[in-house]
């Protein structure tokens, strides 16, 4: 009986020590799994705010193609806007290069009209003077 005692003992004493050897092998799961469930959260929180700032940037990326839009209408409006002001600058072109050729033909013809003057008030002096009659 002793022997029994003995031996059950020893089996309690070798049952205690798995018993703290598997404790503490679950303190260290516990740990493993409450730091992993810490990284998780982290890890979750990470996501949800690249989630929002995705949302956000395709809500930016919306409106930048909406503001693309509506600068390519103003463009093509301008571009309009400006092909009718050419329809009506080039007359005005031409007329102003018609104006310049018969200014010049004017100003061509200033130095003979001049000359011509002077010939007359010479003539009108000279008559003036002695009256042909």
């Amino acid at each position: 009986m002793f022997e029994k005692l003995e031996n059950l003992k020893k089996e309690l004493g070798s049952a205690k020590k798995s018993t703290d050897q598997d404790n503490e092998a679950l303190k260290e799961t516990r740990q493993k799994i409450l730091t992993s469930k810490t990284s998780f959260t982290n890890h979750q929180t990470q996501l949800n705010s690249l989630d929002a700032q995705i949302s956000d940037l395709k809500a930016k990326l919306e409106k930048l193609q909406g503001d693309r839009a509506k600068i390519a209408e103003i463009q093509d409006q301008e571009k309009d806007k400006i092909a009718s002001l050419n329809k009506e600058v080039k007359p005005i072109f031409h007329r102003l290069a018609d104006d310049q050729i018969k200014l010049k033909s004017v100003e061509d013809q200033i130095p003979e009209a001049q000359t011509e003057l002077e010939s007359n008030e010479r003539l009108y002096r000279i008559f003036k003077a002695t009256p042909p009659f």
